[in-house]
């Protein structure tokens, strides 16, 4: 996986001075289909009973855009593999690098965190211990 990430098992990290960015690949419990989630972990933080301290799943409000990645993600459709990578990498780019780029420090997770459409209930109680949210 590119922009420095490494693969770990299903997952790909990029391990910063203080965080660590991950993107997950999760398989579906009802078929040959797969989830993208990705988001951030606070390296001084310890983590719970959740993989990441902040985190996503790649979903598009959009009909077609949602139907698209879940063809692309679904392996059992006849897509060519090439065209398939070729796909998802441009997602990745546009809708995860994107973000993941901008965010490198503490500080960038909590401006993140503060114009983020992240609901306050999916923010884990320590990380809004650490950065006093209400």
């Amino acid at each position: 996986m590119k922009n420095s990430f490494k693969k770990r098992g299903n997952n790909w990290i990029n391990i910063k001075d203080d965080i660590t960015k991950i993107i997950m690949l999760q398989k579906s419990k009802f078929g040959n289909n797969y989830y993208i989630n990705y988001g951030y972990n606070i390296n001084n933080l310890e983590l719970d009973s959740t993989n990441m301290h902040i985190e996503n799943r790649l979903h598009f409000d959009d009909d077609l855009q949602r139907v698209h990645i879940w063809d692309l993600l679904n392996l059992d459709n006849e897509i060519d593999d090439n065209q398939r990578i070729q796909e998802i990498e441009l997602i990745l780019n546009k809708y995860i690098f994107s973000e993941m780029s901008r965010i490198n420090s503490v500080n960038d997770i909590k401006m993140f965190l503060g114009s983020s459409l992240l609901k306050r209930n999916d923010i884990p109680i320590k990380v809004k211990q650490l950065f006093s949210m209400n």
